[in-house]
């Protein structure tokens, strides 16, 4: 996908927002939450070997609530009632016709690490790619310690080498960061033990550390390097910070603020992104036909307090849930729009010449 920003777009954090729209949320961090009624219906995926069991409604901010009983229900898709790890909802009333699909990760259940996919579809270029400098594999091979507690995957951000993301990508102290920084082949990677060569001040980071866990914030803000880093994943600057929607989502540049689209989806191409509840949880969404603003507003449907972009485009948007089965794990679908659903486990797709790019993959603890 080519999602190339405006070259020397400023990188800008927002701290205190106000957002004109009269359709936008005005405040954040309220304790007050609302009910919905209406049950799952998990449409893309396929029959799961097992009862999806209704745990409960999304939450919202009080303010939201008028809506509230447009929405579907989270099923948990990974886990127990008792402790869930991965739940799953397809929003209807207002986002009918988008194809919404929410996907909740367990701070408590789950732990995150980072891998670098295959490659891209632009001829050679590795990014970040396969290398065996990378402490993670491109792919998720049956048969593999990296199957062994497998519970979802989803897609990762920008390309790296072409600057796209405005930001860096770290592993353990090594690098592809943006603007060139890193290797095109697949080579050797750029050491970078403090990630001062390539993780951009103000970038919107997705951090996994050495035990696990996982920390969304802006860089040298809420988020910054220690000893215990394992993984940074970068991307443009914040969809939501401190509860509050970035103003700049509802710009009319959205291609050069939120990255080019293909085709003639202007700014309403599939969408994918992640944010952080207040409790620690990841929630991803994805949806087609949303505005970057509408991409926010969902992930601060689900809980969000603090969120990031993540690949736009057909091409590049998937997750999935996984459960074991007699062979590995079995792949089921939360959303896909090109791929096939083995794809972080072979590296291939379903059609065309597209192979897998950097991607999350979630484990049980």
């Amino acid at each position: 996908m080519r999602s190339r920003m405006l070259a020397g777009a400023s990188l800008t954090v927002f701290v205190s927002l106000a957002v004109g729209c009269s359709s936008a949320p005005s405040a954040a961090g309220t304790s007050a939450v609302t009910t919905g009624s209406v049950s799952p219906t998990l449409t893309s995926t396929p029959a799961a070997p097992a009862v999806v069991t209704d745990l409960g409604p999304m939450t919202f901010p009080a303010v939201l609530a008028k809506t509230q009983t447009a929405y579907s229900r989270f099923a948990i898709a990974v886990g127990t009632t008792t402790k869930p790890a991965v739940k799953v909802t397809h929003p209807a009333g207002p986002w009918t016709g988008k194809q919404v699909s929410v996907m909740w990760l367990s701070h408590v259940a789950l732990r995150l690490q980072l891998h670098p996919g295959v490659k891209t579809n632009y001829s050679s270029i590795y990014d970040p790619g396969f290398s065996r400098f990378w402490s993670t594999p491109a792919v998720l091979t049956a048969g593999t310690r990296y199957q062994t507690g497998l519970a979802a995957t989803f897609n990762g951000g920008f390309r790296l080498v072409s600057g796209d993301s405005h930001g860096g990508y770290w592993d353990y102290g090594g690098t592809l960061g943006p603007h060139g920084v890193g290797s095109k082949s697949g080579g050797a990677i750029v050491s970078d033990p403090t990630g001062t060569r390539s993780l951009t001040s103000g970038a919107a980071s997705l951090v996994m550390y050495k035990d696990g866990t996982w920390a969304l914030g802006t860089w040298r803000h809420e988020v910054t390097m220690t000893s215990k880093v394992a993984y940074v994943r970068q991307q443009l600057v914040p969809l939501i910070d401190a509860g509050r929607i970035n103003p700049l989502t509802n710009s009319s540049a959205c291609q050069p603020n939120w990255g080019y689209t293909l085709g003639s989806a202007g700014c309403i191409p599939w969408r994918s992104g992640v944010g952080i509840t207040a409790t620690g949880d990841l929630v991803y969404a994805s949806a087609h036909h949303v505005t970057p603003y509408q991409m926010a507003l969902i992930l601060k449907q689900a809980g969000a307090v603090r969120a990031m972009e993540l690949d736009i485009n057909t091409e590049w948007v998937s997750a999935e849930y996984y459960r074991k089965s007699s062979t590995g794990v079995t792949p089921y679908v939360v959303q896909s729009t090109y791929f096939s659903k083995w794809h972080y486990i072979t590296g291939s797709v379903a059609k065309g010449t597209a192979v897998n790019r950097d991607f999350f993959a979630a484990y049980l603890r």
